[in-house]
């Protein structure tokens, strides 16, 4: 059905603007996934060109409403990231990954530098294939979004004669889960295919418990011996989070200081729920001091990475 659709002439609604969006790019897109052959995609692509460059005043500068300046990319994200991650009036994301690049200088260079598609993705299973167009490695990051949490498979490998296989995948096993990050190097002008499965689910997000803060959080006060830190603990798990302990580290992770907090109810009434507690600070100087939190039995949360920020250097002794 998709094939057939996929050749319908439709001339004027190119892009997927509209709430049903274009039935024939979504036919192209459909078309690509069963058969595999990219010439659908570019056609769609083509087609998204045209559109967008026919509307680049209206959808920009000139754009009625303020809030709706943007240009479709929908079947961008599709292809790029196994899904639609943010369009207006679309509250829950459903992109399998995203990513992160940085060019051979270490800067920020490089998304526009490489092409991708994801032929196949659900949250169990999805590939990569990651074309390379510069004369230059490019550093890439696959961050997991929309998957199922748990051990996967990842086989991996350059792909050279283009059927968009790895011509000699090498595989190992993984954990993965949204936020959860594969750092990739992308050799010049070659496609890498990279291909995941789900080999064991772990527990949910849904199920887990959740602590975290932010650097708006730490109160540094006082002088001298009498220095302390007011930090607030806020509970944002799916469950309640258990007891746990808010620790001042230096940059080599050695403890200085620390103080527990309560358990957390979760969230479940949509009000905040936190805990403040009072840490004491060294005399020395705050430069390089870290807030890390940890909870009692280390249960694994829906994220680590809102458990530490840096220590405010505004007190100084």
């Amino acid at each position: 059905m998709f094939v057939t659709a996929a050749g319908a002439p439709d001339s004027y609604r190119l892009s997927n603007t509209g709430g049903q969006g274009s039935p024939v790019n979504m036919a192209r897109f459909g078309a690509w996934q069963t058969t595999g052959d990219k010439r659908y995609l570019e056609t769609l692509y083509g087609a998204e060109i045209q559109s967008g460059t026919q509307r680049m005043g209206m959808m920009t500068t000139g754009e009625l409403w303020t809030d709706r300046v943007q240009m479709p990319s929908e079947m961008l994200q599709r292809s790029r990231l196994g899904g639609v991650g943010a369009r207006r009036g679309q509250i829950f994301p459903g992109n399998v990954v995203s990513w992160r690049f940085a060019g051979s200088d270490g800067s920020t260079a490089g998304a526009d530098s490489v092409a991708i598609l994801l032929p196949e993705a659900t949250p169990e299973r999805f590939k990569v294939i990651a074309f390379n167009v510069t004369d230059r490695p490019v550093q890439a990051t696959l961050i997991g979004a929309g998957v199922t949490p748990g051990q996967w498979r990842l086989s991996q490998g350059v792909d050279a004669d283009g059927d968009d296989k790895a011509d000699a995948p090498a595989a190992s096993s993984i954990s993965f889960e949204p936020g959860a990050e594969v750092a990739l190097t992308l050799p010049p002008k070659q496609a890498v295919v990279l291909e995941l499965a789900l080999t064991e689910a772990g527990t949910p997000m849904a199920q887990r418990p959740d602590v975290g803060l932010d650097p708006e959080d730490v109160v540094v006060s006082g002088r001298g011996s009498q220095r302390f830190g007011r930090v607030t603990v806020h509970g944002l798990g799916g469950v309640a989070s258990p007891a746990g302990e808010v620790l001042i580290e230096d940059a080599s992770g050695q403890v200085v200081s620390r103080a527990t907090f309560p358990a957390l109810a979760a969230p479940e009434d949509l009000l905040p729920k936190t805990a403040t507690v009072r840490v004491n600070l060294p005399r020395t100087s705050l430069t390089g001091l870290r807030v890390r939190l940890a909870l009692t039995g280390e249960p694994v949360e829906i994220s680590p990475a809102n458990n530490v920020v840096p220590l405010p250097q505004d007190q100084e002794p």
